[in-house]
């Protein structure tokens, strides 16, 4: 039980500490400088002002807000328990590299003269191209599907604006944005150490 806890709190404090969360501490920073910056110039200077409209109570403790960190919390603990059972990227990966080995009936070899660091860029903008694609896609599906909708519908329906806004999501909804990270991770690599062999160094990329 001890390290469950540890394990979530560690989760928890991740998206501070880690680049690649939305709120990472260091553009939290940033974005503050930016505001002090902006707020500043439009209230000629007075310091006080600025700080006292960027810290307010009626913003950071209003009910929506508290709603923001509840479901904060309660979305890291599920994805936690959750995401374990969810399909394995490698099991996928295996999956279709197995079944286009059958539809090519056999291994296929292309480019052999290509050097390595073009398929690390070509395997680079794959990924990011199929991994914004469908993102787009699932959401534009969230906003015209109906059923999506009630789901996602959790995320619009913040009253006031913090950072932690961009966590306010309906736990359904991070289980389908889970499942797309990995359908697309999955058919990234088995693609390309299908299509490269072992030219395509996807640990390295």
């Amino acid at each position: 039980m001890e390290s469950v806890l540890v394990d979530y709190f560690d989760l928890l404090s991740e998206a501070f500490v880690n680049p690649q969360k939305r709120i990472f501490v260091g553009y939290l920073l940033v974005a503050l400088l930016i505001a002090v910056f902006v707020k500043s110039f439009a209230n000629r200077g007075a310091f006080h002002s600025v700080f006292s409209e960027l810290f307010s109570r009626k913003i950071w403790w209003s009910k929506s807000a508290r709603v923001d960190y509840l479901l904060f919390v309660i979305n890291k603990a599920i994805m936690m328990a959750v995401l374990p059972l969810l399909i394995a990227k490698l099991t996928i990966a295996t999956f279709i590299f197995e079944k286009l080995h059958i539809f090519f009936d056999g291994r296929v070899n292309i480019w052999p003269t290509m050097s390595g660091w073009v398929i690390a860029l070509l395997f680079t903008l794959t990924l990011f191209l199929l991994d914004d694609g469908t993102k787009y896609i699932l959401h534009r599906a969230l906003h015209r599907i109906p059923v999506l909708w009630c789901f996602h519908k959790v995320h619009h329906s913040a009253e006031t604006l913090t950072p932690f806004t961009v966590y306010r999501t309906h736990p359904v909804e991070g289980v389908f944005f889970a499942l797309r990270a990995v359908f697309v991770q999955a058919v990234s690599i088995a693609c390309f150490v299908f299509l490269f062999g072992d030219r395509a160094e996807l640990f390295t990329v």
